[in-house]
């Protein structure tokens, strides 16, 4: 009896000590189709969109590569993008929460949105700018989004500074 247990003991050892061999399991087709997708949380507070960027500049460019106004549709923002016309003349006759447009052009689109009937905060986007640029601009507006980036967390200031603006209108 001692023996036949003490065999069993080896013969286990033997097995367990052997390297683990690589299994791909019939699910693994799906897991790896869906690593790369990336949830967009639902915004709490939905905000009204302008998207005001030069089309022949970087951030149009880096916009369309991060895919940003997808990305805001997915958490319920209203997106709307400005055709080639004057910023101030647009705000004039329509309503937004929040203009989104070059860190160049952000300076003239402030004074242009503080002028406007619906007074929307600015949020410039970002390009490859160097960390005491960026620094500065964070101070100065209410967001703002670095690019290129794959990161999302400009959607939870956005909606962050949301639910402030609607805290302060009046009821």
């Amino acid at each position: 009896m001692k023996k036949t247990v003490s065999v069993a003991l080896v013969a286990a050892s033997l097995v367990l000590s052997l390297p683990p061999r690589d299994a791909a399991a019939c699910g693994d087709k799906f897991l790896v189709i869906g690593r790369a997708t990336q949830r967009v949380q639902r915004a709490k507070h939905p905000a009204s969109i302008l998207l005001a960027m030069n089309p022949q500049g970087s951030g149009a460019t880096a916009t369309r590569a991060m895919k940003l106004e997808t990305t805001l549709r997915q958490a319920g923002h209203s997106v709307e993008t400005m055709p080639a016309a004057p910023l101030a003349t647009w705000l004039q006759t329509r309503n937004y929460d929040f203009v989104v447009t070059d860190l160049d052009a952000a300076a003239p689109a402030v004074r242009d949105a503080s002028a406007s009937p619906s007074k929307p905060a600015v949020i410039p986007v970002a390009v490859e700018t160097p960390d005491p640029a960026l620094k500065a601009a964070e101070k100065a507006y209410v967001v703002v989004i670095p690019a290129p980036s794959r990161s999302v967390g400009y959607l939870r200031a956005i909606d962050t500074a949301m639910g402030a603006r609607q805290s302060v209108a009046p009821h």
